[in-house]
C-alpha cells in the first residue's frame, strides 16, 4: 500500500475543514494580485495564504471520508465550516487594521452572502480588500451548494434529509442522480453564470475590477459593491444586466440544470415556484413603479431602478441603485414582504423560500377545509406532486424558528437603543441575509456605529438565517451534544469498525 494510503485517518472533519481551507487560499490570490499591481503591504494576504494552503494541504492529504458515516457528525462539521470560514475571512481584515468583531463582522456577512458592512468609506479602502469581500460572498454561495449537495451526501441519511429541507417542494424531490453528482453540476452551473456575467459587464465598459467585484456579489445574492452607493453610479443596462444575474442566482439551480444539461428550458415554464417567483418580481415592481412615477415622473431611470430593487429585494441580493429609505412606507412595506418571502429553494437566496410559504398558504387552507370535513384526507400539493407530512411539519417548524427569532433580534436591538422600525428591519435584513436596514443603516450606510454586543449577535443572527434555522440551532440544544458524545463512546469502544482494508 501507498505510504501516504497508510498514513491516512478515517475523518469527515479534517477532510471537509481542509477542503474547505484550499477554497478560501484560493480564493485570496486575486485579492493578492491588486495589492502587488497596487503596491500594497502583501503580508495582508500572501502570509495567511500560504498558511492555510499549507495546513489544509495537510488536512486534505492525511486524512479521508470514513466508511461508516454518522448524521450527527454531518451537522457538526457544517457548524465548524463555517465557523472556520468565518475566522480565516477576517483575517486580512485584521491585518489592514480593522478590529477584531468589525472583522468578524464583515466576514461573517461576507460568508453568509448578507451584505451587510461596517465599512464607511468604501472607495477609500485598497482594490484588494474590497475584492476579498466579493470574493467572500462568491465562496459563501458556492459553499452552500457544497456543503448541501456535495460534501454531505458522503455522510449519508443526515445530508440526503438536509438536502430535501433545502429543496423542499420545489420539484427536486424527483433529483434522480446521486446528490454527489448533482452538486457537480450546479457548481459548473454558477462558476459559467459568473464567468458570462463578468464578460457582460466588461462588454458594457464595466472596469474588469469593478465588473469581478459586481459579478462575485451577485451569482450569491450577496450584495457587497465596490463603491459606497451599491450600484446607482453605473449605467441602466448594467443594472438591468445585474439584476437578470441576481434573478438567476435566486433560482433553483436544479432549474437550470434541467435546463442545460438536460436541454430541457421548458422546465422553468411548469415549476410552480418559479412562476410565483416571476410573478411577485412583475406584480411588485409595476406597483413600485407606478407609485414612484407620481413623484419621480416616469422614465428609464424609474423604471430600472423599481425592477432592480425589486429583484434585488426577491433574491435578498442588498445591492442598491436608489435609497429606498426615502420611499413612502407602503414601497417599503412590500419590498420587505418580498425580503421575507425569499427566493426559490435550492438557490444561494435567503428568506423563507417561495415553496416553503406556498407550502405553508396551501396547509393553512386546508386545515380551514378539515374544520368543515373532519374526515376529508387534504393533501398539499406542488407541482402535482404530494408533499409528504414531514416536509409539511419541518416547514412549519422553520417559520416558527423565523418568527421567533424575529421577534427575539428586534427586541435585542430595541433594548440596545434602535427604535422599532430599525430594530425589526434590522433584525429581518440579518436572518434573510439582505443585509441594509434603514436609515443610517440603509443601502447608504453602515453598521460602523453599532453597538459592539449588536454587531456580533447580528453575525449569529446571519449564520443562523443562512443555515435555515434548525440545522444551526440545532447545535446548542442538549440533545445534540448528547447523541454526539454518545457516538464517541461508541466509536471507541470499537476503535477498528469502518476502517477500509
Amino acid at each position: 500500500m501507498n505510504p501516504i494510503e497508510e498514513m491516512k485517518r478515517e475523518s469527515i472533519f479534517l477532510k471537509v475543514l481542509g477542503s474547505g481551507m484550499l477554497i478560501l487560499a484560493i480564493g485570496m490570490l486575486p485579492s493578492l494580485i491588486y495589492d502587488i499591481v497596487d503596491g500594497n503591504d502583501l503580508k495582508v494576504f500572501l502570509y495567511p495564504m500560504l498558511v492555510i494552503l499549507i495546513v489544509g494541504t495537510l488536512f486534505t492529504v492525511f486524512s479521508r471520508y470514513p466508511s461508516i458515516n454518522n448524521p450527527i457528525d454531518g451537522l457538526l462539521v457544517i457548524a465548524l465550516m463555517w465557523f472556520m470560514m468565518v475566522v480565516i475571512g477576517s483575517i486580512p481584515f485584521i491585518l489592514s487594521g480593522i478590529n477584531f468583531v468589525d472583522s468578524i463582522f464583515e466576514s461573517t456577512s461576507g460568508i453568509t452572502t448578507t451584505g451587510a458592512t461596517i465599512l464607511a468609506d468604501i472607495e477609500s479602502w485598497p482594490r484588494g480588500m474590497l475584492m476579498w469581500r466579493s470574493m467572500l460572498q462568491w465562496i459563501g454561495g458556492i459553499m452552500i451548494i457544497l456543503l448541501f449537495m456535495f460534501f454531505l451526501p458522503m455522510i449519508g441519511f443526515g445530508s440526503r434529509s438536509l438536502f430535501g429541507n433545502e429543496t423542499s417542494g420545489s420539484g427536486s424531490g424527483n433529483l434522480s442522480l446521486r446528490l454527489k453528482d448533482a452538486g457537480t453540476q450546479f457548481v459548473k452551473i454558477y462558476m459559467v453564470l459568473s464567468i458570462v456575467l463578468v464578460l457582460l459587464l466588461v462588454v458594457l465598459g464595466t472596469p474588469l475590477y469593478d465588473s469581478l467585484c459586481i459579478t462575485f456579489s451577485t451569482i450569491s445574492t450577496g450584495g457587497f459593491a465596490p463603491k459606497g452607493d451599491s450600484i446607482a453610479s453605473y449605467s441602466p443596462i448594467v443594472k438591468l444586466v445585474v439584476a437578470l444575474f441576481m434573478f438567476l442566482g435566486g433560482t433553483n439551480f436544479y432549474l437550470h440544470y434541467k435546463a442545460t444539461y438536460h436541454k430541457k428550458p421548458s422546465v422553468y415554464l411548469h415549476n410552480q415556484e418559479f412562476l410565483i417567483m416571476v410573478g411577485i418580481i412583475v406584480a411588485a415592481s409595476v406597483f413600485t413603479i407606478a407609485v414612484l412615477s407620481q413623484t419621480m415622473g416616469f422614465n428609464i431611470d424609474t423604471v430600472v431602478d423599481s425592477i432592480f430593487t425589486i429583484v434585488s429585494a426577491s433574491t435578498t441580493t442588498g445591492f442598491a441603485s436608489i435609497d429606498y429609505s426615502l420611499w413612502i412606507s407602503s414601497l417599503i412595506a412590500i419590498m420587505f414582504l418580498a425580503i421575507v418571502i425569499g427566493g426559490s429553494a435550492g438557490s444561494t437566496a435567503g428568506g423563507l423560500k417561495i415553496s416553503r410559504v406556498v407550502i405553508l398558504v396551501k396547509n393553512a387552507y386546508n386545515g380551514l377545509k378539515s374544520s368543515l370535513h373532519p374526515n376529508a384526507v387534504y393533501n398539499v400539493k406542488m407541482d402535482k406532486n404530494i408533499v409528504d407530512k414531514t416536509t409539511v411539519t419541518n416547514t412549519v417548524n422553520l417559520t416558527i424558528l423565523f418568527a421567533m427569532t424575529l421577534a427575539i433580534g428586534t427586541a435585542v436591538f430595541m433594548l440596545l437603543g434602535s427604535n422599532f422600525e430599525i430594530s425589526f428591519t434590522t433584525a429581518l435584513s440579518s436572518i434573510t441575509t439582505f443585509g441594509p436596514s434603514m436609515d443610517h443603516f440603509g443601502p447608504y450606510g453602515s453598521y460602523n456605529n453599532m453597538h459592539t454586543f449588536g454587531k456580533l449577535f447580528m453575525c449569529f443572527l446571519m449564520i443562523v438565517g443562512r443555515l435555515e434555522f434548525i440545522t444551526a440551532l440545532i447545535v446548542f440544544t442538549p440533545g445534540f451534544w448528547r447523541e454526539f458524545m454518545l457516538s464517541r463512546r461508541s466509536l471507541l469502544k470499537k476503535p477498528f469498525r469502518g476502517l477500509r482494508r
